[in-house]
């Protein structure tokens, strides 16, 4: 992939590298990726009010989320992000949680991060976050309760076509009847988020708001 100064072109990621995203394959797998992901930028994340409610109509919300993300490589065949994304001021019913051996009310993840179409017909890109961690560790001291999360969401960006410049605003939107998804190479994949009380069976959960993704670079976002 030619790269500038200015302008960095943004590809889809190859089905074999969703799957060792989610699988957990060898890092070799990922020379049989056919297509490119992100731009050659390094990137911050900033967000307000983020929810995450489930099919028990429980709802769990933190104030902030803050995130970043590094290339691994800048090697075509390997151009994915890892990362992390962090909340705080979190509760549930009105206690406060966090990640276990993490202050009150902060939840703090390590992440992959890639980029796909969330609509191919309009250009519509969005974004998949992968949690390395599955599933994620969340406790709530007042109510003795372990919280477990797992799974990827994919929020969309707010505008469709080839963007070009150094920030987006990225929606994340779910319901239980509309899943965030995303098209790789031609085969859909929707969010598989879930959550679960220790004790108990994992159930579909659902993320809302909103974040800006800033990059170091100007880009532009292409389908190739």
């Amino acid at each position: 992939m030619r790269r500038d100064h200015t302008t960095s072109r943004l590809r889809i990621l190859g089905l074999a590298l969703l799957a060792l995203f989610v699988l957990g394959a060898l890092m070799a797998g990922m020379a049989s990726a056919e297509e490119g992901v992100l731009p050659p930028s390094n990137f911050t994340i900033k967000g307000g009010k983020q929810t995450l409610g489930n099919l028990a109509e429980e709802e769990i919300a933190c104030g902030e989320v803050t995130g970043s993300g590094k290339f691994l490589t800048e090697k075509e065949t390997d151009q994915h992000a890892t990362g992390t994304l962090d909340f705080s001021n979190c509760a549930f019913a009105g206690f406060s949680f966090n990640t276990l051996g993490d202050a009150s009310g902060v939840v703090l993840t390590k992440v992959l991060y890639l980029v796909c179409l969330t609509e191919p017909k309009t250009l519509l890109f969005g974004l998949l976050i992968l949690f390395l961690e599955n599933p994620v560790h969340i406790e709530v001291p007042s109510l003795k309760e372990l919280l477990l999360t797992k799974g990827y969401v994919i929020g969309t960006l707010v505008q469709a076509g080839e963007l070009e410049g150094t920030a987006f605003l990225v929606s994340f939107n779910e319901t239980d009847k509309a899943k965030g998804k995303c098209t790789i190479n031609g085969t859909e994949f929707k969010s598989t988020y879930e959550e679960a009380f220790d004790t108990k069976a994992d159930i579909d959960a659902f993320r809302k708001g909103e974040a800006t993704v800033t990059f170091a670079e100007k880009l532009k976002f292409m389908d190739t």
